[in-house]
Formats: structure tokens, C-alpha cells, sequence
């Protein structure tokens, strides 16, 4: 029997005791939804290096883990303790903490939340909101294309709701706090987590989506997080990605806005031994602002991937999207971007931009930036820089009396610090800065890290780095 169908019968036969055990209790549409992301699953297979959307991105690794699904077989111990280190201080009454892909009320804190605002498990929501999760669940998560989506979609069960309600404007951020672990017995757990996030016309909020590990667990997240933006609506999203060195990461994002709407989403990937990132919008009104940003940071020998898409469907729509690398060791980056703009999206202004540093003759990046165009009164630009860091933007630093290690730190501060500004609130915004300086560190990027870091990185981040331009 082939390699690769020994894999695909070994996720069938446990998505069949899934289906017969806990599972089984679901609603009627539920498990045709699951059904169907079985029969996409088993058509499409796990991609090779032959697979152009992953021809730079090999998960043999993890297709030789026997991952077993998380269900309540396995006993996992978390506390609040093991959950603290993550999370984000202005969510501190504000989060909800999702383990294995199991809600857990126990270990969350909403307390800060206004009363109008709905969040709670996934499902519950499909025995209490029957007909709203129909109407927005799984409605454009592209399964019959990804995967690892349908994978998600076989074994959907649980994860959030959240519903934010017309006109409603919830100042405190709000975290998702997602964490996986392998079982106390030592057995490798994947988890298929499932996220919906509705803002209502007019609605508006900050939502932190956290993805972290035990450092040395083994376990497999594969996540969906569907998110709608109403009319007139506007979502700040900010996706971290911190799991653990012998953790695997695969996410899919799926963002649909209406008209009049703007959504800014931050990816920043650190962790996890290979990860992949799909973030796709799809702008389906008028009048929309859509920004996607990121930044991935990779050391040793570890691979992120980022494939983005920003689909313009309708006219007079703006899009920007700036994301950034900084590669150590023996890792790989992989950045695919793709942007298309309808024949119907007349006055489109789109810009997208991928920059990587690479901090070591050993580390690879592949990146291919992508414009589709089929409309002719557009402003559209794409362009990508791969390079080391420039000797002039060095020995001008040094030149203030700055040391070799300090100037190396305010560079690359300043770097990154060219892509978290937009951000745009400013707690998360230090926040993000204070655990891209902390992987830094840890990495041997910096061995230490001066206050003049601190202070001068932002007076540097202006200038840029005089790297090697390729344009696709």
C-alpha cells in the first residue's frame, strides 16, 4: 500500500471512532458538514513537495508523528498556572482559554466583558443558536481546496463563538487563548479547534487569537478561525503564534467583509517546529479598508509558512499588506502571496509587500508575491526584498558610538519595528514588540539586549535596508 494512503486511512479510522464516541450527539447538519470535510479530506490528500502551494514546504515531519485526537481518553492536566505565561495582561478579565480544542469555562476570565457581548463554546452555540451557526459556519472555508481545512471541518466539534452585536464597541481587547499539549501519558495529541467571530453592522473590537505549547510537547494544532465583519463594522485581529519547539502548527483564517467595513489583522508567527499560515480575505463590499500584516521570525531548524490571499470582489475597496521576515539559523521562511482584483473591482488600491533579513548564511527564504488583475482603472504594486543586513545602515549606527552587538539589535529591532506600528492599539502594540525582542534573545540573534535597543530601534525603523529587490 502506498506511503501516503496509509497516512489517509490512519486519519480515517480515528475520525470513525470520533464520529461514534463524542461526536456523536451533534445536530444533523453538523455531521453532514463533517462528512463532507471527510470526503474532501480523503480526495485531496496529504500535499507533497510536487503540490505547488507546498512545493517549499515539507511536512514528512509531521506526517510521521501518530498523532491521536484529542478526546477525553486522554487525560491532559492544564491549570491556570501553565496558561499564565500567555496571557495578554489588558485580556487578563477578558480572555477565554480553549485547551485541546475544548472550550473551558473554568479556566477562562470574562468578567471585563459587557453583557451584550456573546461569547461561549462552539458547542453549546450549535444546540443554542442553531440557526445562526448554519447561516455563517463553515460558508467559506475553502475545504475542497485545503486539506488541512477539511481535516478541521471532519472533526468539527468545538472552539468559540463570539458575537459582537450592532453598534456595540467593546474597548477591551478580547483573547482566544488556544493552547495544545500531548497527553500526560506521553501521547502525541492533535486538536482541530473552530473559531467564529460575527461583528454586527456597526460593531467594533480588538481580538487577540493566542496559539501556545508546553516548550517540549508534541502536539499538532490544525485551526480554522472564520471571521465575519458587518457593515460599517471594524475588527483589529492580531494572530500569535508561540508553540513549543516540538509543536506543529497548521491555521487557516478566513475573513469575509461587508460594505463600508476595515479589517486590520497582525500575524506574528515565532514557534512551533513547522508551521503554515493561510490567511485569506475576501472583500465582498463596497468601500472597504482591509489591512493584512505580519511578521515571522524563524531559528534553528524550524519552517514557517505564509500564504495570503486578498480577494477584491467588489469596487472602490482599498488593501495593504506588509509583511516581514527575519530568518537565523538553519530555518526556512516561505511567504506566498496572492492579491486578486475582480473585473467588477474598478478603483481598487492595493499594495503588498514582503521584506526578509536574513541573519545567517544558512537560512533560506522563498517568497513569490502575486498580483491578479482584471480590471483596468486600479493602483496595484507588489514587490519582495531578500538580504543581510546592509554594512552602511551598520557602520552608521556604529559610528554614534554604538557597539557591534547593540548596533546588530537596534537594526533588527528597528526592522520589525517598520511592521508593528501598524498596529494600531498601542498596549498590543508593545506587547507584540516585547515578545518579538524576547524570541530575539532567546535565539542568539542578540546575546544581549542594551536599554539603547529599547529607546533607539524606533529612530531607526524609518531606514531602509539597501537589500536585493526581486519582483515576481
Amino acid at each position: 500500500m502506498p506511503k501516503e494512503l496509509k497516512e489517509i486511512q490512519y486519519y480515517q479510522s480515528d475520525f470513525e471512532a470520533f464520529s461514534s464516541n463524542g461526536a456523536s450527539s451533534a445536530p444533523a447538519w453538523m455531521k453532514d458538514v463533517r462528512a463532507a470535510g471527510m470526503s474532501n479530506f480523503s480526495a485531496l490528500g496529504f500535499p507533497t513537495l510536487r503540490h505547488e502551494d507546498w512545493r517549499f514546504t515539507n511536512i514528512v515531519p509531521l506526517l510521521k508523528v501518530p498523532f491521536r485526537y484529542a478526546s477525553e481518553h486522554y487525560r491532559v492536566s492544564v491549570t491556570r498556572e501553565k496558561l499564565s505565561p500567555y496571557v495578554y495582561s489588558e485580556s487578563a478579565k477578558s480572555y477565554v482559554a480553549v485547551v485541546n480544542g475544548r472550550f473551558s469555562s473554568s479556566l477562562s476570565n470574562l468578567s471585563a466583558l459587557p453583557p451584550a457581548v456573546e461569547i461561549e463554546s462552539l458547542e453549546k452555540a450549535a444546540a443554542k443558536f442553531p440557526e445562526m451557526l448554519k447561516q455563517f459556519l463553515n460558508k467559506h472555508v475553502p475545504s475542497d481546496r485545503s486539506v488541512f481545512a477539511a481535516l478541521n471541518t471532519a472533526y468539527l466539534r468545538d472552539g468559540v463563538l463570539l458575537r459582537i452585536p450592532k453598534d456595540i464597541h467593546v474597548e477591551v481587547p478580547i483573547q482566544i487563548l488556544m493552547y495544545s499539549s500531548q497527553a500526560d501519558d506521553g501521547t502525541p495529541l492533535v486538536s482541530y479547534p473552530r473559531n467564529l467571530i460575527l461583528l454586527e453592522e456597526g460593531a467594533h473590537a480588538t481580538v487577540v487569537e493566542t496559539y501556545a505549547s508546553a516548550q517540549e510537547s508534541v502536539s499538532l494544532s490544525d485551526a480554522v478561525t472564520e471571521i465575519f465583519v458587518g457593515q460599517n463594522a471594524a475588527l483589529d485581529f492580531v494572530k500569535e503564534q508561540r508553540e513549543g519547539v516540538n509543536a506543529f502548527h497548521v491555521g487557516t483564517m478566513q475573513v469575509m467583509q461587508e460594505k463600508e467595513s476595515r479589517f486590520t489583522g497582525f500575524s506574528l508567527a515565532l514557534g512551533s517546529r513547522i508551521a503554515r499560515n493561510d490567511l485569506n480575505i475576501e472583500i465582498a463590499g463596497e468601500h472597504c479598508e482591509s489591512m493584512l500584516d505580519g511578521l515571522y521570525i524563524t531559528a534553528g531548524e524550524q519552517l514557517i509558512d505564509h500564504h495570503t490571499i486578498i480577494d477584491h470582489t467588489q469596487p472602490e475597496c482599498s488593501s495593504r499588506e506588509v509583511v516581514k521576515g527575519i530568518v537565523t539559523g538553519n530555518s526556512r521562511a516561505v511567504f506566498n502571496g496572492k492579491i486578486f482584483v475582480r473585473q467588477i473591482a474598478q478603483k481598487t488600491d492595493s499594495k503588498q509587500t514582503n521584506k526578509n533579513l536574513l541573519l545567517s548564511d544558512r537560512a533560506t527564504v522563498d517568497t513569490k508575491p502575486q498580483l491578479e488583475i482584471f480590471a483596468d482603472d486600479v493602483k496595484c504594486t507588489h514587490g519582495a526584498t531578500v538580504g543581510g543586513m546592509d554594512p552602511m545602515s551598520l557602520f552608521y549606527v556604529k559610528s554614534r558610538g554604538i557597539g557591534e552587538e547593540a548596533a546588530r539589535g537596534i537594526l533588527t529591532t528597528g526592522f520589525a519595528a517598520e511592521v508593528t506600528k501598524y498596529i494600531n492599539n498601542a498596549e498590543l502594540r508593545h506587547y507584540v514588540d516585547t515578545l518579538i525582542i524576547a524570541k530575539l534573545a532567546d535565539n542568539v540573534v542578540m546575546s544581549e539586549l542594551p536599554e539603547i535597543v529599547h529607546s533607539a530601534a524606533a529612530d531607526f525603523s524609518q531606514r531602509d535596508f539597501q537589500q536585493d529587490e526581486s519582483h515576481s
